[in-house]
């Protein structure tokens, strides 16, 4: 099952790439990571290129809501996890068995998308 992690970033540099390893150091596969840059005028944009693995989307500033929902428009799996790039010193983990996946991570959340 391919689970898609949506990350929003505005003005993230600071905690991107941390973020982005976070996500890409998981064992299960496979994954889909999409980054929504919401504006930023910093370097976040710079960073999120630079990993291959990465899906990059810019909109112009709008939201963090309207961030996620766009990366929720682009995803495609089945489950999707949503990791905000400035609580990347947290801890993510996904692990998938025959009961469940499940996620690893303050304020954060996962979802099962039905087909």
């Amino acid at each position: 099952m391919l689970v898609s992690v949506i990350i929003p970033v505005y003005n993230g540099e600071q905690y991107l790439a941390e973020a982005i390893e976070s996500a890409l150091c998981q064992s299960y596969r496979p994954i889909e990571l999409i980054v929504i840059d919401d504006g930023s005028t910093d370097r976040s944009a710079i960073i999120a290129k630079s990993y291959e693995q990465v899906i990059y989307i810019y909109q112009t500033n709008q939201g963090v809501s309207v961030a996620r929902n766009t990366g929720l428009g682009v995803a495609q799996g089945e489950f999707i996890a949503f990791l905000d790039a400035s609580r990347s010193g947290l801890i993510f983990s996904v692990k998938y068995n025959s009961m469940s996946l499940c996620t690893c991570f303050p304020m954060s959340a996962v979802f099962l998308v039905h087909s």
